[in-house]
């Protein structure tokens, strides 16, 4: 992608149509830099599907970001399995 279209407003728009989309997202705005602009792409994103969580930088994910992913994780309701997903996803934090 062109640098001149590469803003914080296009990627969280691309990240609230397309979790997928957090994958192409700069490192650059992962960072302290732009944390507010992160944290809100990171937000939109776990909550198109908490597998997004595995693509957040460690330093984004919160407690409250972690408990966001897995309310939008697909859990068993015979045993609330994540299917070893949420697990990995969230021990780090």
């Amino acid at each position: 992608m062109p640098e001149e279209f590469s803003s914080e407003e296009f990627w969280l728009e691309a990240a609230q149509k397309f979790y997928g989309a957090f994958n192409y997202v700069p490192e650059a705005m992962r960072t302290e830099v732009v944390r507010h602009a992160a944290e809100a792409v990171c937000l939109t994103a776990v909550q198109q599907t908490g597998l997004a969580l595995a693509y957040v930088p460690e330093a984004l994910k919160t407690e409250a970001l972690c408990l966001e992913a897995m309310k939008h994780m697909a859990i068993s309701s015979e045993s609330g399995d994540l299917g070893g997903y949420g697990v990995g996803l969230i021990k780090s934090v």
